[in-house]
């Protein structure tokens, strides 16, 4: 408790731990103290952490399906995804280790080779079906939707590394609302567009 009091000095979050710690029991034994923690304190930074997630993924996808080049498209992501981590990451107070930070870094590069590698096949697709304006439209967006629901994996991976309690089963972060929420983003565009 004393190392969280510390990661969380003089910030929001630690505002919200001297709260949860204020109203804990004083009975509770080592087990049950984790499971306080996780249930009042740490379920507030993941509903934050998950926000996050669900507008950088929705700004990725936007700026996907916006973009007509796969180098601008490749370094959005990029640059996106890693600042969404970095965020992440700040959210619980925690510096990701040096293995966790490769194996995030990968992530982060398989989907930056996902936006270049759909913005290529998608644009001969529509070359060859010849199909206009609105299947480079339709086609974008699946692009964009792509990306922002593998950039919104990432961030996800982010929290789980980032937490320093593990999720119990119930507390699982759902990608379906996240990808719902991302769905419901574009589609805002892609009606926008077709006005």
């Amino acid at each position: 408790i004393n190392g969280l009091k510390k990661l969380h000095v003089q910030s929001a979050q630690g505002e919200l731990l001297q709260q949860v710690l204020s109203t804990q029991p004083d009975y509770l034994n080592d087990a049950e103290i984790i499971t306080y923690l996780s249930e009042n304190f740490f379920s507030q930074l993941d509903k934050e952490a998950q926000q996050l997630i669900t507008s950088e993924s929705i700004k990725i996808g936007i700026l996907i399906t916006l973009s007509p080049l796969a180098i601008v498209d490749s370094l959005v992501v990029l640059w996106r995804t890693m600042k969404m981590v970095n965020q992440i990451n700040g959210i619980y107070g925690l510096r990701l280790t040096r293995i966790g930070q490769w194996q995030i870094f990968i992530k982060i590069v398989k989907a930056t080779l996902l936006a270049a590698g759909t913005e290529i096949a998608i644009s001969s697709i529509i070359d060859k079906t010849a199909t206009g304006l609105t299947g480079v439209v339709t086609g974008s967006i699946a692009q964009g939707l792509g990306v922002a629901i593998y950039a919104a994996k990432v961030g996800l991976e982010g929290i789980k590394q980032s937490r320093p309690i593990m999720f119990s089963e119930f507390e699982q972060p759902d990608i379906n609302l996240i990808t719902s929420a991302i769905r419901a983003g574009l589609m805002k565009i892609s009606s926008k567009q077709g006005n």
